[in-house]
């Protein structure tokens, strides 16, 4: 099986404190973007858990 030229390159799946200098700028712009991203979704989701927590703690807190 032949890779084509004009196909993208693929990079693999990034993980913290990979080497990232073999990236280019746009590159590293778009990681940038998408980890920002993932980042507003983890805040959500954490804000969410804590309401949870909140709210069963508060049923069952005794007085």
């Amino acid at each position: 099986m032949e890779i084509e030229e004009n196909e993208p390159r693929k990079r693999p799946t990034f993980e913290i404190g990979m080497d990232l200098s073999n990236y280019s700028v746009d590159e590293l712009s778009e990681l940038t973007t998408s980890l920002q991203e993932e980042i507003v979704r983890i805040s959500q989701i954490l804000e969410q858990k804590k309401n949870s927590l909140d709210a069963a703690n508060s049923i069952f807190k005794t007085n």
